[in-house]
C-alpha cells in the first residue's frame, strides 16, 4: 500500500471536504498523513488521521475590504502560499525555503501527494523532490480563472481533483489539463457538538443561518446581516431559526431576539440542515454542498473568494435565491424568505440535485483515481528498474 500526504491550505473550509476521501483511502490500506498548521492538529487526530506539523506560520490573511467597499464581484485575502496573487517572485522566494519540505520526503517516502489548488508551491516544492502530485480543488473555480504565475508551469498539467460533481458547476470550456469531479465528499461522521435541542419545535419549520468561518473578512456586514435575520423573525412567528453567529461574535451581543430564534456561536450544522426548511448562508461551497444533500433550499449573501461564483451557481440550477450583503436590511431578508417559501420549485430543484449528489457519492471516484494514479506510478518506477 501507499504513503499518501495530504497537504492543504491550512483553513477549516479547506480541510474539512478532505476528511471522507482521505479516511476512504486509509480504509483501503492506505497510510494517509496530513502535513498542516499546529493549530489543526486536534482536528485531524480527531478524524483517526496521521498529523505532521508543516506551515509553522500559516499563512498571512488580510480582509480586502475595499474592495467590499467598491463593490467587487470576487474578492479575496491574500494568502502567503496561495496561488490568487502569488507573483513569480514570490513563488521563488517560497520554493527557497524548502528545507522542511525536503525532510518530509526523506522520512515519510510518499508516494503521493495530494495538494491544495491554492497551494501550488507545494506541488513544485514535490516536483523539484521527484514526487507525483494531484492537486485536490475545494472550489468549482479552475486554477486557471486565478491567472496563476508563470512559475507554475512545470505543475500546470498535473491531475486536478474536484470535491463537488459537474452537476453544479456552470457550464465552462475544457480546461486543457485533466480535471476530474468527484463526489461531494460530504462526512457525514462528522461530531455535532452541544447544542439547546429543547428549544427547536417539531411544529415550526425552520430557517438555518450561518456564514461561515470567512465572515471575519466581512465581519460589519455580517452582523447587520444577522441583526436583520433577527428582526425579520418577529414577522415570521410562525417559523423558527437557528443562528450560528461564529466565534468572533457574541450571541448576546444582538438585541430583540424572540422567543422563535436561537443564537449560538457554533451550531452542529449537518444536524440542523436535516430539520431545516431553508438556509441563510455566505455561499461556500462546504455549505451550499450540505445544504443539497440535505435538500435544503438556500438564500446566498456571498462574501469573499469563490462565494460570488457559488452563489451564481445556486440561481443559475434553480436551489435559491442571491442577495447582497452591501445592502441588507429586514424587509430584504423577509422578501427573500417569502421568495423562497413561496415557490414550490426551489425545493423540487434542490431534491433533484441532492438525488444525484448521493448517486456519485456512491461512486467512490476519488478512491478510484487515486489508485489508479498509484499503480501507474508503481508501473513506472518498476519499468525504470527493468531498464536499469
Amino acid at each position: 500500500m501507499a504513503t499518501i500526504m495530504i497537504v492543504m491550505l491550512p483553513e477549516t473550509g479547506h480541510l474539512n471536504p478532505t476528511y471522507k476521501l482521505a479516511k476512504a483511502l486509509k480504509r483501503r490500506g492506505h497510510r494517509v498523513c496530513y502535513s498542516s498548521a499546529p493549530d489543526y492538529e486536534t482536528e485531524i487526530r480527531e478524524h483517526g488521521l496521521e498529523f505532521i506539523p508543516f506551515f509553522t506560520e500559516a499563512p498571512q490573511e488580510e480582509p480586502l475590504a475595499a474592495d467590499l467597499a467598491n463593490g467587487a464581484e470576487d474578492f479575496s485575502c491574500d494568502r502567503g502560499l496561495s496561488v490568487g496573487r502569488l507573483t513569480d517572485n514570490q513563488a521563488c522566494d517560497v520554493l527557497a525555503q524548502t528545507q522542511r519540505f525536503n525532510e518530509l520526503v526523506v522520512e515519510y517516502r510518499p508516494d503521493l501527494f495530494i495538494v491544495d489548488m491554492y497551494t501550488p508551491v507545494i506541488a513544485l516544492m514535490a516536483h523539484r523532490a521527484g514526487v507525483q502530485s494531484v492537486f485536490l480543488n475545494t472550489s468549482l473555480n479552475a486554477f486557471d480563472d486565478y491567472g496563476g504565475a508563470t512559475a507554475f508551469e512545470p505543475v500546470l498539467k498535473i491531475p486536478e481533483l474536484v470535491l463537488c460533481p459537474q452537476e453544479l458547476d456552470l457550464p465552462r470550456p475544457s480546461q486543457g489539463r485533466r480535471r476530474f469531479y468527484l463526489g461531494p465528499s460530504i462526512d457525514l461522521d462528522k461530531a455535532g457538538g452541544d447544542f439547546p435541542w429543547q428549544r427547536i419545535r417539531k411544529d415550526k419549520p425552520l430557517i438555518y443561518c450561518s456564514l461561515g468561518t470567512q465572515s471575519r473578512f466581512f465581519e460589519a456586514e455580517s452582523r447587520i446581516l444577522i441583526q436583520s435575520v433577527i428582526g425579520a423573525m418577529w414577522a415570521r412567528q410562525d417559523w423558527q431559526a437557528v443562528i450560528a453567529t461564529g466565534a468572533r461574535m457574541n450571541p448576546n451581543s444582538f438585541s430583540e431576539v424572540h422567543v422563535n430564534t436561537v443564537l449560538v456561536s457554533r451550531a452542529p450544522q449537518l444536524e440542523i440542515l436535516k430539520r431545516a426548511s431553508l438556509m441563510i448562508t455566505h455561499g461556500g461551497l462546504g455549505s451550499v454542498k450540505e445544504c443539497i444533500h440535505f435538500g435544503v433550499p438556500m438564500i446566498v449573501f456571498p462574501g469573499v473568494g469563490d462565494q460570488p461564483h457559488n452563489a451564481t451557481r445556486v440561481v443559475h440550477h434553480g436551489l435559491g435565491a442571491r442577495g447582497d450583503i452591501r445592502k441588507v436590511s429586514i424587509e430584504v431578508v423577509q422578501s427573500l424568505i417569502d421568495k423562497v417559501d413561496k415557490n414550490p420549485m426551489f425545493k423540487s430543484r434542490v431534491e433533484a440535485m441532492s438525488r444525484k449528489f448521493k448517486e456519485i457519492e456512491a461512486e467512490d471516484k476519488g478512491t478510484r483515481i487515486i489508485e489508479k494514479i498509484l499503480a501507474a506510478l508503481a508501473a513506472r518506477d518498476k519499468n525504470r528498474l527493468k531498464v536499469g
